[in-house]
């Protein structure tokens, strides 16, 4: 049981790291929506993201900063070494 909450832990804090930095991306990157000044353009919930834009091109905005943030991230992390 210790290795399943060892190996739980581990996939939190990689969720949590990759997610909080694309959450704070996104934020500063101000597209998205606005309720007065609070920023709501991306919804978060574990590792489900919901993005809200105003219009289509926000929208493409916000995809972009993810595809970019994404492409970055998979630089730092080595493929897994697979035996075939």
């Amino acid at each position: 049981m210790v290795n399943g909450r060892v190996e739980l832990l581990v996939q939190f804090y990689f969720v949590y790291s990759y997610i909080d930095g694309l959450l704070c991306a996104i934020r500063e990157s101000g597209a998205g929506c606005y309720i007065g000044h609070v920023f709501v353009g991306v919804l978060a919930y574990a590792d489900d993201v919901t993005l809200l834009a105003p219009t289509p091109q926000a929208m493409r905005h916000l995809l972009k900063i993810c595809e970019k943030y994404v492409s970055r991230r998979k630089k730092n992390y080595p493929r897994a070494k697979r035996n075939t």
